[in-house]
């Protein structure tokens, strides 16, 4: 920027540095942070790979025992959203400001699928208990 430190205001230097440009009308690169904001995470896949290595297993079996019913019930739900949540886990942008809700959309993907094996886990030791 040009001037010197008198001839700065704070505003001046916010509005240059969103702005691109000095006060003198110069132009000036934007940098924020150092953190360059475009490019592909170079591990982007880990988290929707292991998670779907342990839900489609899972997933597909309870699609197909719970679909021989012939209605739709809240564990045929829940699987078909955890099919839904790995498509979305692979399908987010490569970046790596979407790291989290990658993971999350995968984590959330493998607990729909091990949600209705736990509780039929659960149902089958209580009616074994008592």
């Amino acid at each position: 920027m040009t001037g010197d430190l008198s001839t700065r205001t704070w505003a001046g230097e916010y509005a240059a540095r969103w702005t691109g440009t000095t006060r003198a009308g110069e132009l000036g690169r934007v940098i924020l942070n150092d953190v360059q904001l475009s490019g592909a995470h170079p591990t982007w896949w880990r988290a929707p790979s292991v998670a779907t290595l342990l839900a489609l297993p899972l997933l597909v079996w309870e699609y197909g025992m719970f679909r021989a019913d012939g209605y739709t019930s809240g564990i045929e739900v829940m699987i078909l959203w955890g099919f839904a949540l790995l498509a979305i886990a692979w399908a987010l942008p490569h970046r790596r400001s979407l790291r989290t809700l990658r993971m999350a959309a995968a984590g959330a993907g493998l607990g729909c699928a091990l949600l209705p094996v736990l509780f039929a886990v659960l149902m089958a030791m209580a009616m074994a208990s008592g």
